[in-house]
């Protein structure tokens, strides 16, 4: 039995993360700040689900689980 759970739990569990539903604010509208969300989109890690929305609809996404982690670039 131990040895059929060793073999289950290896390929079910993965620490790979890929996917994760991701928010992004970009204040800042800088060549730089574009340049890294290009390459962040280039990724599989992340996955961009919303995009220029208010700094205050961070808290309504996570709740509705529409976005797991949340990119905010300031202004400055």
């Amino acid at each position: 039995m131990p040895i059929l759970m060793l073999v289950l739990y290896g390929y079910a569990i993965t620490l790979d993360m890929k996917g994760i539903n991701t928010s992004i604010i970009d204040e800042s509208r800088t060549t730089e700040s574009r340049s890294l969300l290009e390459r962040l989109s280039g990724v599989d890690t992340f996955r961009t689900t919303a995009r220029d929305l208010p700094i205050g609809a961070i808290e309504d996404l996570f709740k509705s689980r529409t976005a797991r982690c949340a990119l905010v670039i300031p202004s400055n």
